[in-house]
């Protein structure tokens, strides 16, 4: 997030962080919130526009956050109702904001260098779960998915053009978004019936997806 300042002026993040510190109203300090502390005092360019505002059901407290560069400022900023989720959905909306020359950001993901890797610490991983999730699955699912999303983020790069076209098919998108809810709901049952959905649904993206890279590839 620090490189971001190097190509933009405007710059918003927001996202389930899952920080807690007493700087944005957490009654309690984790180590996420510690770290991110730490980091906005270093960088002093974010400031947090939501401080106090409980996001997380489970917990009251404020893990959701939006963070806006100093050149911009909100006319308001609050949550909205309840929508099914153990989170609460945040708007907010600027004060007069313009859009500049329509630059889209475009995301590459290196596939090959994430296999490559993958294969080659998978003795490692296989060796955390056995000494630390043979007894948990639903853990070690969990566990997993977020590895594999952070090592993701790891091989991917971005860059700026003016033409935004789409990767993937709509129906393809589709199926990537049914399997997100599959996800979220396994993760909230921890129902076998769940997890057999889940692993069902990323067959067929496996499949769905190397017939469309040989497609376009081809």
């Amino acid at each position: 997030m620090s490189s971001l300042r190097k190509n933009f002026k405007n710059i918003i993040i927001v996202g389930d962080l899952n920080a807690k510190h007493t700087s944005w109203g957490c009654t309690t300090i984790n180590h996420k919130g510690r770290i991110l502390a730490e980091w906005l005092d270093n960088i002093s360019i974010y400031e947090i526009q939501n401080q106090g505002m409980e996001t997380s059901l489970p917990s009251d407290t404020t893990i959701d956050l939006v963070l806006i560069t100093s050149t911009l400022s909100l006319s308001q900023c609050q949550t909205l109702p309840y929508t099914g989720s153990d989170q609460l959905p945040i708007f907010f909306e600027f004060n007069g904001i313009t859009l500049q020359d329509s630059y889209y950001t475009i995301s590459k993901t290196y596939w090959n260098i994430y296999r490559i890797f993958l294969i080659t610490i998978s003795p490692y991983i296989q060796q955390e779960y056995e000494t630390t999730f043979a007894n948990d699955k639903s853990e070690w699912f969990t566990f997993f998915q977020k590895f594999l999303h952070a090592v993701k983020e790891r091989m991917t790069m971005f860059h700026m053009t003016k033409q935004q076209r789409p990767t993937l098919s709509p129906s393809f998108r589709s199926i990537l978004k049914h399997k997100h809810y599959l996800q979220n709901k396994y993760r909230h049952s921890k129902l076998e019936e769940d997890r057999v959905r889940v692993r069902s649904w990323n067959k067929l993206i496996q499949h769905e997806l190397k017939a469309y890279i040989d497609k376009t590839t081809g």
